[in-house]
């Protein structure tokens, strides 16, 4: 943990690093036998509403829209790993007003 001393910038380049990261260390801790496919599309659907959309150059200069990059609180991450392993995230969706999941249809 960073010390008291104020917010720190966290690196730009290192983000995608440290968040890829952080989700596989708790994934493998508490959802080490379930099928890695399912979960991301079950992640992907669930997070649709908060995926970030922007378009980004390339080392080449071709636009590139990721698929993979959602706006969430780390609460919200911890959320969906406990979820996942308790099997109740299926009925789930996010909600950007509020910055948390609920229920489909809510």
């Amino acid at each position: 943990m960073f010390p008291q001393t104020g917010p720190r910038p966290f690196p730009a380049s290192r983000w995608r690093e440290w968040s890829e990261s952080l989700l596989a260390f708790r994934c493998r801790s508490s959802l080490s036998k379930i099928d890695t496919a399912s979960m991301e599309a079950l992640i992907h659907r669930v997070l649709e509403a908060v995926r970030f959309d922007v378009e980004i150059p390339d080392r080449f200069g071709k636009p590139v829209r990721p698929r993979e990059w959602f706006l969430v609180p780390l609460p919200v991450v911890d959320e969906i790993v406990a979820r996942i392993a308790d099997g109740t995230l299926a009925g789930m969706t996010s909600d950007v007003r509020s910055a948390a999941l609920v229920p489909i249809g809510s």
